[in-house]
């Protein structure tokens, strides 16, 4: 079972209430809205029911989200979770920090209840020598969202299920080793500082 499938399982949807966490043909025999029982192909629409009837999902509102992603047994492409750790020590009032190896449709859930996003993660652009920010939009492309995987997918995934995205930058940091390893090169750890240093700017211009 995949995790959108589990979500809705867990979440125990019947008419719109909750009635415990009975596994998932307990959730189809009753029916997640009468009339409109999704296929076995649709996997993203007993989540989609779940978000658009607001059942247990954490809604807390946070001012800023901060989600720095990649993978740290690769050296420089640790540079995102990296970021997150240096942010997550400030502290922060109103800042949510996620780290995360990979971005995943988990993570629509905690955009939508953000008021701006900030992504951290390493780069590999030819050409790209300095730290790099950039403005972000959903994407385009719908189809995309239930297989999010980049910021733009995730923010359309977080728009179509929860009926919001907040703005967004993604910070690039530049990666030049994504050797088997832990820790940045010395040129990607000085990225990382001004990566953190924009982050604050991005983060105090938004109070």
């Amino acid at each position: 079972m995949d995790w959108l499938a589990k979500t809705a399982a867990d979440r125990g949807i019947c008419r719109g209430r909750l009635f415990g966490t009975p596994p998932w043909p307990e959730v189809v025999r009753h029916g997640l809205m009468e009339g409109e029982l999704p296929g076995a192909s649709e996997c993203a629409a007993p989540w989609a029911l779940c978000a658009r009837r607001g059942l247990c999902f954490d809604r807390r509102v946070s001012d800023t989200l901060v989600l720095g992603y990649g993978n740290c047994l690769r050296r420089d492409d640790g540079a995102g979770p990296e970021v997150a750790r240096r942010v997550e020590a400030l502290a922060l009032p109103g800042v949510e920090v996620i780290e995360a190896h990979q971005l995943l449709p988990e993570h629509a859930e905690a955009l939508s209840r953000a008021r701006r996003a900030i992504f951290v993660d390493a780069s590999v652009d030819e050409g790209l020598e300095e730290v790099r920010v950039r403005e972000l939009r959903p994407s385009s492309d719908p189809s995309l969202a239930p297989h999010a995987s980049d910021p733009e997918s995730l923010l359309s995934l977080a728009a179509l299920l929860f009926e919001r995205a907040p703005e967004a930058w993604l910070v690039e940091i530049p990666a030049s080793d994504l050797g088997i390893g832990e820790g940045l090169s010395e040129a990607a750890g000085r990225c990382c500082g001004e990566a953190f240093e924009l982050v604050r700017e991005l983060i105090a211009a938004s109070v």
